[in-house]
């Protein structure tokens, strides 16, 4: 779902603040009240009935007047990240208070990329050992034959990881449903003997969108 359909959907169908927002949407405040106001400027009301095309040029729509935008300072930005907790999001937040008609957050993450590729400059992220996991379901579908009928079933597969040692879990299942996706998350608990402070999910789209259509409010944190 388009990142500014679902910030719409959380503040009016929900009534979530801006942080809860931001939270569930992986975006700063700033973000999310920009675009309710623009929202607000456009007379867009909830529930939309427009297509992501028409809601984003509702809510970015085209300007004669071109203003010259500030350019970030990358060089700062690339000694900012190597602190910890500094993310991205929250240099671009700083930013845009400094400079409130500068670029949007996914032109300034493709600045960043681009000023690291063209100084050949990669960073190493130190993870803390036992402190997160990352999981997801793993690369194409495999297959295998059912011993009791002959007949060949999918086998979806499962993998978490803890990147500080890089040790993985794998489990096999039928599906991707909800019950494989939470039993996947117990058995790699169990295999590591205990929950690390942080688990990072890969994507979880098709996860949502079955907890949606099932009329289930999803809020990640």
């Amino acid at each position: 779902m388009l990142k500014a359909r679902e910030i719409l959907r959380l503040k009016h169908e929900v009534g979530l603040s801006l942080r809860e927002i931001g939270q569930a949407c992986n975006c700063g405040k700033t973000t999310v009240s920009e675009i309710l106001k623009r929202a607000e400027k456009a007379n867009i009301t909830w529930p939309i009935q427009l297509s992501d095309k028409q809601l984003m040029s509702m809510l970015y729509p085209p300007t004669n007047n071109r203003k010259i935008v500030p350019e970030p300072d990358m060089e700062y930005v690339f000694y900012e990240m190597k602190k910890k907790n500094v993310t991205l999001m929250l240099l671009w937040e700083e930013y845009k208070e400094k400079h409130p008609d500068g670029i949007m957050y996914t032109q300034f993450c493709e600045r960043y990329r681009n000023f690291k590729k063209l100084n050949k400059i990669s960073l190493h992220k130190h993870h803390k050992a036992g402190e997160e996991m990352e999981v997801d379901w793993a690369g194409d579908t495999l297959s295998y034959v059912d011993i009791n009928t002959g007949k060949s079933k999918p086998a979806y597969i499962f993998v978490s990881v803890l990147p500080a040692s890089h040790y993985p879990f794998v489990h096999a299942y039928g599906d991707t449903k909800i019950e494989s996706w939470i039993d996947a998350h117990v058995r790699a608990y169990e295999y590591y003997g205990g929950v690390p402070k942080i688990t990072i999910p890969d994507n979880t789209y098709r996860i949502i969108q079955r907890l949606r259509l099932s009329n289930q409010t999803v809020l990640i944190l």
